[in-house]
């Protein structure tokens, strides 16, 4: 691969601008206890690595424990203790998100971490890895968890439907949802109401969120007017339902999906409904139109949900590893801007007895921010929110990255509302905030100076500081494919991945970092990446790309950016979100789990070298 700009270059480049920064080292960059290896992002990888690597995977789950879909869906992380080698790895399972060590020089699950440390008790995806300061481990939980039955409507069951004059018939061919039809014109409406649901919620100490997914028409121009669609909550035993809100007319795009979603939580707690309790949800919708029209709903549902940050200290002792909770939102004494509820998915970036974080929520259809970015005191476990002057935000995998000026820390990290913040990590204060007016589902890359993320719709953006600390765009490039991998720079070369989850196409791309041109790029196989790259370069200036799949056939891959071939496999095949860790010539990934001949999944991480 011919590479339009060496390091030389780089550095230069770096001494003449105007606003000079200083990287900040969080760690030894063989090991690898932040996201990509440092507050950088940045997944370089150094030493000496196979490029035919050999592996073998080490079971965490059995068939009985994992929930099917959402085994291993964090990065993991790497440290060295004592000159060996270990990999922190988080899974769902049928128990709830558990936390394993796996000795990756023994290539078995580490003494006294063999039945995983429980972090949850509900079963449901944890996105989050944390960061791993000195010996403790630093986690972020979740649980949003789905309690109403057949929620997307792609079975029968769990709803009693008053159809009206409509006729209805569940979708089990395309998975669209359930449709209502009717060849009769005038005012035609259904309900329906859900079978009471088996886990409980309290809303005093969790969140309750309910939303629906709604078509009106088959294809855009169908002849209906005055749509409504309404939702109402209650608990079982009470009689009388609590409206939550819907669609009216004005709200309603002819054959489009539309969705609501809404915070009920205060409501159910004004409505006196505190302590365990089991709820139902009712759905009705109506409209005017003339023969052969079609109401599709896709889904109704409602979540339950809590965010937790947990710790496990003394990891490379010998004592039995336990998660103590640092801060439960809802248990929270102090005031928290902006709600208690979402899910912590990003990266933690920790600075100065800090960690920095971000959570993302559902849109609320009362226009309420929920979403925040947190810094949280490890020592106090004292909670601080940041202003970003904006009601819209949501941090999906959007970690931070971070650089000095001067003495002064600085975050940059991006949202789906499409702004990118730049603030002072010490105060707080926003020092500026570009609109690129996309969603950005990347961690930021920060590398000499640029400041490089990849957005949802399928755009690679660089962006510096100026001199008066405000942000910059530098250029974009189209990536044709959805994107929410964070790029990687290495040798003046961006790194950055795309692919969309049901698609089989994925795509690597290699850019030049001052104008965002190709450079270099191969189509992979299996279907789309959703990961990070790490980058590795030979002696011999050799690119590979480490790097995993996320379909049912994906797997972990080793490319050689000059070959067409798609490279090395490394594991076995199953859906695969986040990629792989490095340290010391180990690399480490885990998926959903690989499925038996009775869809029964054992879950693993793969260690290779």
């Amino acid at each position: 691969m011919k590479k339009r700009m060496r390091k030389s270059l780089v550095l230069v480049l770096a001494l003449i601008m105007v606003f000079a920064m200083s990287t900040s080292a969080f760690a030894d960059t063989t090991s690898w206890t932040s996201f990509q290896g440092n507050n950088q992002n940045n997944g370089v990888i150094t030493g000496n690595f196979s490029t035919a690597p050999t592996w073998k995977a080490v079971q965490l789950l059995d068939a009985t424990k994992t929930t099917g879909w959402s085994g291993v869906d964090c990065q993991p992380l790497m440290t060295t203790e004592n000159g060996k080698t270990y990999a922190y790895v988080v899974t769902d399972s049928n128990e709830g998100a558990k936390a394993f060590k796996v000795d990756c020089n023994e290539k078995n699950i580490a003494a006294g971490w063999e039945n995983g440390v429980p972090l949850t008790n509900i079963p449901t995806a944890q996105l989050g890895t944390g960061t791993i300061v000195k010996d403790t481990w630093y986690l972020p939980v979740t649980y949003d968890y789905q309690i109403l039955p057949n929620a997307y409507m792609s079975y029968e069951g769990g709803w009693a439907i008053t159809p009206g004059d409509l006729e209805y018939e569940y979708d089990t061919t395309q998975w669209t949802g359930l449709h209502f039809r009717t060849n009769v014109a005038g005012r035609k409406s259904a309900m329906m109401i859900s079978d009471p649901q088996s886990m409980p919620i309290n809303v005093d100490v969790e969140d309750i969120w309910a939303d629906f997914s709604i078509q009106f028409g088959a294809t855009p121009g169908a002849q209906m007017t005055d749509m409504n669609a309404q939702m109402y909550i209650k608990a079982q035993g009470q009689s009388s339902w609590i409206p939550l809100g819907g669609l009216s007319a004005s709200d309603i795009r002819i054959g489009e999906v539309e969705e609501f979603s809404v915070n009920c939580t205060r409501q159910l707690q004004l409505a006196g409904m505190g302590g365990d309790r089991l709820y139902q949800l009712k759905l009705e919708f109506s409209f005017n139109g003339t023969t052969a029209n079609e109401v599709i709903v896709k889904k109704a549902e409602v979540y339950k949900n809590n965010m937790f940050v947990k710790k496990i200290e003394n990891i490379s002792t010998n004592e039995k590893p336990s998660a103590v909770t640092m801060i439960d939102y809802h248990a929270y004494s102090g005031t928290i801007d902006g709600g208690r509820g979402g899910q912590l998915n990003t990266p933690m970036v920790y600075i100065n007895g800090n960690l920095f974080f971000g959570n993302w929520t559902r849109g609320d259809a009362n226009g309420n921010n929920y979403a925040k970015y947190f810094k949280l005191n490890v020592n106090s476990n004292q909670l601080s929110t940041f202003n970003t002057n904006c009601t819209d935000d949501g941090f999906y995998l959007a970690g931070a990255a971070t650089f000095n000026s001067g003495k002064v820390p600085y975050l940059i990290f991006g949202s789906d509302n499409g702004k990118l913040y730049l603030f002072n990590a010490n105060t707080l204060s926003l020092q500026s905030s570009a609109n690129v007016g996309e969603k950005i589902r990347s961690s930021v890359c920060y590398d000499n100076g640029g400041i490089y993320f990849s957005t949802k719709s399928g755009f690679a953006y660089k962006y510096e500081v100026s001199s008066s600390k405000q942000l910059t765009r530098v250029w974009s490039r189209d990536l044709v494919l959805p994107s929410n991998a964070t790029p990687t720079v290495s040798d003046g070369v961006v790194y950055v991945s795309v692919g969309e989850f049901g698609s089989d196409l994925g795509k690597l791309y290699a850019l030049d970092a001052l104008t965002g041109e190709d450079v270099d790029g191969a189509y992979t196989s299996g279907g789309p990446v959703q990961s990070s790259l790490l980058i590795y370069e030979t002696d011999e200036n050799e690119v590979y790309a480490y790097y995993t799949v996320n379909s049912a056939v994906g797997k972990g891959y080793c490319k050689h950016f000059d070959q067409t071939p798609s490279g090395e496999e490394i594991g076995e095949a199953g859906y695969t979100l986040q990629g792989f860790a490095a340290a010391n010539g180990y690399l480490v990934y885990g998926n959903d789990g690989v499925a038996d001949a009775e869809y029964k999944y054992t879950v693993s991480v793969y260690v290779a070298q």
